[in-house]
């Protein structure tokens, strides 16, 4: 038999982990998520477009994404449209 405390501890932990198990179930569906996992150039144009602050600074980037993939096709279709 486990003392009281263990017992507590051992149902906040119980219960954490579950929380957490559905967030991370949750959060796989969505493509944006699959994306940002396993496409680097999509990770890096994401961050980005992110981290921009004004409406000229996200043109500028979102500019400069365009023409950079129109010539060397760094996201595929879906990846793309991911980001729109």
């Amino acid at each position: 038999m486990l003392p009281r405390q263990s017992r507590a501890a051992l149902r906040t932990r119980s219960s954490v982990c579950r929380f957490l198990k559905g967030y991370v179930a949750e959060r796989w569906r969505a493509p944006e998520a699959r994306t940002l996992h396993r496409s680097p150039a999509f990770r890096a144009i994401h961050e980005k477009l992110n981290a921009t602050r004004t409406p000229e600074e996200l043109n500028r980037v979102a500019e400069s994404f365009l023409r950079g993939n129109l010539t060397n096709n760094a996201l595929n279709a879906r990846e793309h449209n991911s980001l729109v």
